[in-house]
């Protein structure tokens, strides 16, 4: 039931699992999407301390989960830039009425591509991750919901392209490739 999504607890590393990032089998593009997700999908976002500065550690033993803080990340760029991404979306989550109350849809999915629309009668933000190995073009049916010929922007500052038609879009998404799409 819809009310119970709305409950969930969205997480993908906690003490009790090896860190998705330490995982060399897993790229950044993956933990980009997948951070994405977490931060879109209903549900309250946890972050696992570290997650957000892309902390070391090691997915053999469980121990490595649980590895120090490194409270010289500031120091990294790597670190820098996944903080700020991560900065970025709680702005988003916390100042969107779409992600704390709006109603959720999966819009499109096929292959390895997901997009799906959080909305309210004013605004729809629509998360799209891909994991397929080439551009996805993903129609979005926005008439359906009361958005066909309203303005897009792209929130995340990702380079995607867009074509707009009378009953929808179509979005280019490059690939391995997420955005977020604010509609109104």
């Amino acid at each position: 039931p819809g009310a119970v999504a709305y409950q969930m607890f969205n997480l993908f590393d906690s003490h009790d699992v090896p860190r998705l990032h330490n995982n060399e089998k897993i790229d950044d593009a993956a933990v980009e999407n997948a951070v994405l997700l977490m931060f879109t999908l209903p549900g309250t976002t946890n972050v696992y301390y570290g997650d957000e500065v892309a902390i070391d550690g090691k997915i053999d033993v469980i121990e490595f989960a649980r590895y120090p803080m490194d409270w010289e990340w500031q120091t990294k760029e790597k670190a820098k830039d996944r903080f700020a991404y991560y900065q970025k979306l709680c702005r988003i989550k916390t100042s969107s009425e779409a992600l704390a109350e709006g109603s959720f849809q999966i819009l499109y999915a096929k292959d390895r591509t997901l997009a799906f629309g959080r909305f309210t009668d004013k605004e729809m933000l629509v998360t799209i991750s891909s994991m397929d190995a080439h551009e996805s073009k993903v129609y979005l049916p926005l008439a359906e919901y009361g958005f066909a010929g309203k303005e897009a922007k792209e929130l995340l500052g990702k380079e995607v392209k867009w074509t707009m038609t009378p009953e929808g879009m179509e979005v280019s998404v490059p690939a391995k490739g997420c955005c977020l799409l604010s509609i109104k």
